[in-house]
């Protein structure tokens, strides 16, 4: 099917390809930012690797948060 934009079959493979690899990669950044505000952890693969000096002095919102004093009930 063509709109104009990719007329011939090959620019619709290739059109495809690229669009695929960019939802892909969308797709990847969304999952690793969700994985990342559920539990603080990082894809290695797209953010800093695991055994490297910056993974270790990455902080999260939890480093920072102190703890809150409750009141006993009476």
């Amino acid at each position: 099917m063509s709109w104009g934009i990719t007329a011939t079959r090959r620019s619709q493979r290739v059109s495809a390809t690229v669009f695929g690899l960019l939802g892909l990669a969308l797709f990847a950044l969304g999952a690793n930012t969700t994985i990342y505000f559920a539990t603080g952890a990082r894809i290695a693969v797209l953010g800093v690797g695991s055994g490297t000096r910056a993974a270790q002095i990455t902080q999260t919102c939890a480093d920072h948060v102190a703890p809150v004093a409750r009141a006993e009930a009476p």
